[in-house]
């Protein structure tokens, strides 16, 4: 199932652009594109700067971060998928 997913996601991605930018053209679909990317990217140092300090202050009280460690490690993994 997750190769399935792998392999069908880029696909319809691909499709739903080729859609779009044949409704809208294709200068304004990149543009889309990258606002969407840069949105993103912008929430995701967001979300990785509030879990850092989440994390700095659960180990100012003595306590372990696991839970902002595993979030850590997901927005880590966007970035890099990114």
């Amino acid at each position: 199932m997750p190769l399935l997913l792998f392999i069908a996601v880029p696909i319809v991605e691909m499709w739903i652009l080729i859609q779009v930018g044949g409704e809208i053209g294709a200068l304004p679909t990149i543009g889309l594109v990258v606002l969407t990317a840069t949105i993103g990217l912008s929430l995701l140092k967001r979300q990785g700067l509030s879990t850092l300090m989440s994390a700095r202050a659960k180990m100012d009280q003595g306590r372990i971060p696991a839970g902002e460690l595993v979030s850590g490690v997901m927005l880590a993994v966007g970035v890099h998928c990114f």
